[in-house]
């Protein structure tokens, strides 16, 4: 849960509450000795595109019909063309073995995982058009 993504806002606020609960936890946790880490992944190839369950509109929108599709294209396409899930796992592995590890692990491709620098040193309506335009928002 770094950033909103359009067409994906219920997603991501799942997103935003298990970084929370992360951070949560590791304060709660800092003297048991267990360690919290969050990974931020990007596109793998995990056969989640297959299994989307797409939005149907109940309301008659061609505008947002027209963005809602040709933003699902371009997450598919993303998928389509992500790591596959060993380099995820290798990582995990790796991870789980450190005596200690860092609060977060952003794991992908180099143009997911810069998104979140981006997001910190571009002004919010450049990045978010950068985000919108990604996603063929008009």
């Amino acid at each position: 849960g770094l950033f909103g993504l359009p067409y994906q806002s219920m997603y991501c606020a799942s997103k935003y509450a298990v970084e929370g609960y992360s951070q949560s936890l590791r304060m709660e946790l800092r003297n048991t000795g267990i360690k919290v880490v969050v990974i931020n992944p990007g596109d793998f190839k995990t056969g989640f595109t297959e299994s989307r369950e797409k939005t149907v509109f109940s309301i008659n929108n061609t505008q947002l019909e027209s963005e809602y599709k040709a933003a699902v294209a371009s997450m598919e396409k993303d998928e389509s063309i992500g790591q596959s899930p060993d380099v995820l796992a290798n990582k995990l592995c790796k991870i789980i073995e450190t005596s200690n590890p860092s609060h977060r692990y952003l794991i992908g491709a180099f143009g997911q995982t810069i998104a979140p620098t981006l997001k910190r040193i571009l002004p919010g309506s450049l990045f978010e058009k950068l985000m919108n335009d990604h996603y063929g928002i008009k």
